[in-house]
């Protein structure tokens, strides 16, 4: 064996071969012309290990954060099994290298008067982390009063606008499934802004031809609304934000649908 050809310079030639691998193709005279090579368990190739390292480990810091938030180490984590009740399987954890090494003395009274009093900021704190859980049947939602409110406004809707008639199944005549669909919409600092609820169609439903004719893409793109706030932030316009709670966009049905 030459002084060249180390198990390093062959586990290179071979793409990076796990050693395992390696030492398999030696024992089974796989290749001709591959010499006798050491290998050993507990060999390490740091190609490998950084290539298959999603980032890179990092430094250790000499920095010591003297006041609160000062230093904030954050990680993200996910996706996990259990998503939580807002339906997020994303984690962030945030730690204040400040207060992270926190002493508890397990002897003393973990009770005190003072424990029931909240500041502002926590109070806004606890807000942001709240979830709020979104009913996924029409049996779950018409337990809450909210949740009925809300139904109710999006039929006075649309019985305002006239949308549908109230007719006789015919005979021939396969009605196309309907679904309501809840969402909560939250302000800036994690308090309910408004229930929402949408009567929609189940799309998977209808047949191409038979209960519609073409396709139309959504509204508005993200890109489009990202131009338009910073036009607006350049030339200091005003914004407004419309909820429009029922619309056609497609023009007039010119055939009965029976939903």
């Amino acid at each position: 064996m030459r002084k060249n050809e180390t198990t390093d310079l062959w586990h290179a030639r071979l793409g990076h071969v796990s050693y395992s691998k390696l030492k398999t193709i030696i024992n089974k005279s796989m290749l001709k012309g591959l010499p006798q090579l050491d290998i050993r368990e507990d060999m390490v190739c740091a190609c490998c290990k950084y290539g298959k390292a999603h980032q890179l480990p990092f430094k250790e810091s000499k920095f010591r954060a003297k006041q609160p938030l000062e230093l904030v180490h954050s990680n993200v984590f996910g996706p996990v099994k259990q998503s939580s009740i807002g339906g997020m399987r994303y984690m962030v954890t945030f730690i204040d290298d400040f207060s992270k090494n926190v002493i508890f003395d397990e002897a003393s009274s973990w009770w005190t008067p003072e424990s029931e009093k909240l500041t502002k900021d926590e109070k806004s704190f606890k807000k942001a982390l709240a979830t709020f859980e979104e009913p996924v049947t029409y049996e779950e939602a018409s337990q809450s009063i909210q949740w009925r409110e809300a139904m109710e406004e999006e039929v006075d809707a649309l019985k305002k606008n006239h949308t549908w008639n109230l007719v006789l199944k015919p005979k021939d005549v396969k009605p196309i499934s309907c679904k309501w669909v809840y969402k909560v919409k939250t302000r800036v600092d994690g308090t309910i802004e408004i229930y929402k609820a949408r009567l929609v169609a189940r799309g998977f439903s209808q047949q191409y031809g038979l209960d519609y004719d073409e396709t139309f893409n959504l509204v508005a793109k993200l890109t489009i609304v990202r131009v338009l706030l910073a036009l607006a932030a350049s030339k200091d316009w005003k914004l407004w934000q419309m909820d429009v709670k029922n619309a056609f966009l497609n023009g007039e049905l010119d055939r009965d649908i029976y939903i």
